[in-house]
């Protein structure tokens, strides 16, 4: 499972966007596995000592992005580095 425990959070921009960025960053590392199951959003949640709503909120921005898909339980990402980059996102 990712680990989101190490997130070091800061007033700088929206939580949400910086719990995206922190498993982009585990993708591009090679920290996070393809395929690799996320916590829940309430795990999340305790994890990092935030809204539900809140972690529930950066779990949408991750199923935009195409690196998180809910098809199974618990949701999982399937983006690969090398896709991610010809996607151009980041």
């Amino acid at each position: 499972m990712v680990n989101f425990s190490d997130l070091q959070l800061h007033d700088m921009e929206p939580v949400y966007v910086q719990i995206v960025r922190h498993l982009k960053r585990a993708i591009f590392l090679g920290e996070a596995a393809v395929g690799e199951s996320l916590p829940s959003r309430r795990e999340l949640a305790a994890q990092l000592c935030i809204n539900p709503n809140t972690a529930q909120k950066a779990f949408r921005l991750m199923e935009k992005g195409s690196y998180r898909h809910r098809k199974t339980q618990p949701a999982r990402f399937f983006m690969t580095k090398k896709h991610w980059a010809e996607s151009g996102r980041r």
